[in-house]
């Protein structure tokens, strides 16, 4: 059996509850951790969308003898000193524990916004792995991660067989499917096992929970609340976030009112133009218009946006900073692992007199007002 293949039948162990501490996440509902006396399960409920069942992890601390009910292939062992990313939503984690520098492969270094890791492809030490699903499958192997941290959408990720052929482990994150951005935050607990930092990341998800909740309560106690529209067209349709999207849940508590949030899902709504418009012509905000850098490009693709009241106003914000690389974007690295940033840029957006009254900073850190 390997750890990682969640369509094989398993070997459960015999264990009683006493035996097995399970960790209780605050908002995390796609995995969890269970502490054994001698080891760590970390369990992934579902790997990808459809799988068969569940993808579990066994992480043993390095020089410690492996159970008895498992065998050396099952586990992995800790800390983990070489690994691979697919994802630059991990790196923020990894170096928040202190451990970039296990990074050693990550697939097209031109997406990266962190400057830690930007200065260590520079020097060679992050090695390029290619761009998009044409991973460099052989220079994956020659860095010899003990794991590849990765993902499946919909299927197994195609390098898993590779890998495991290779004794390494591909190791699944489905952190994209937490229904609250504080769940997905909270996911620095995953990582935090396999490097043996698991009160480090506690103690960090923490002081960003607090911090959140603390902006929370402060911006959804003020009146009027700034009625906000999002997203823009793709063809025919406008993809608008639901009400129960991470979305609509920053602009709630950022003190604004989201023109859809009465609405079901936490997808998107699939609209023509025409309803879109009917309900937010008259819009405050708009949010998250593509990448959209200026109100200028957005009515030469579609003059129909200049009839919402934001272009006209120029209350139009992207989520656009990248920290100086041509292709990265700091949003979708940093802003997964510190919503609590995320929420500061809307308060700041959507209640401007709030920067004087203990958001603690005027300027953004993600979102830049389009010109």
């Amino acid at each position: 059996m390997q750890a990682c293949s969640p369509d094989k039948p398993e070997k459960e162990p015999a264990l009683t509850p006493a035996e097995g501490d399970s960790l209780l996440m605050a908002y995390a509902e796609t995995f969890k951790l269970i502490r054994h006396q001698t080891y760590t399960e970390v369990t992934i409920n579902e790997p990808w969308q459809g799988a068969a069942g569940p993808a579990r992890y066994y992480l043993v601390p390095k020089g410690e003898p492996v159970p008895d009910h498992l065998g050396e292939e099952d586990v992995i062992r800790t800390p983990v000193s070489r690994t691979a990313v697919l994802s630059t939503s991990y790196l923020p984690m990894l170096n928040m524990l202190g451990v970039a520098s296990t990074v050693r492969g990550f697939p097209d270094t031109s997406l990266i916004s962190t400057r830690i890791y930007r200065q260590m492809a520079s020097e060679g030490i992050l090695y390029d792995l290619g761009q998009g699903t044409q991973i460099d499958r052989e220079l994956l192997l020659q860095i010899e991660p003990e794991v590849v941290f990765g993902f499946g959408v919909g299927e197994p990720s195609s390098i898993e067989r590779v890998l495991n052929a290779a004794g390494h482990r591909m190791v699944y994150n489905t952190d994209y499917l937490e229904k609250h951005p504080l769940g997905r935050a909270e996911w620095i607990k995953f990582f935090g096992a396999f490097y043996d930092k698991e009160a480090l990341a506690d103690s960090l998800f923490t002081t960003i929970s607090e911090r959140y909740d603390s902006l929370r309560q402060r911006a959804t106690q003020n009146d009027p609340e700034p009625a906000v529209m999002a997203s823009n067209l793709y063809g025919d349709t406008w993809y608008v976030p639901a009400g129960e999207s991470w979305v609509a849940t920053f602009i709630h508590d950022a003190g604004g009112r989201y023109l859809w949030k009465d609405t079901e899902g936490a997808g998107s709504l699939q609209m023509a133009f025409e309803p879109v418009l009917e309900k937010a012509q008259h819009a405050d905000v708009w949010l998250n218009a593509s990448n959209y850098t200026s109100l200028k490009d957005m009515a030469a693709a579609d003059v129909r946006y200049t009839y919402f009241a934001p272009w006209k106003e120029g209350e139009v914000y992207n989520p656009l900073k990248s920290n100086g690389t041509a292709n990265g974007n700091l949003y979708y690295e940093l802003g997964y692992a510190r919503p609590d940033l995320v929420l500061k840029d809307l308060i700041l957006i959507l209640q401007p007199d709030m920067a004087a009254t203990g958001v603690n900073a005027d300027t953004l850190t993600f979102y830049e007002k389009l010109p």
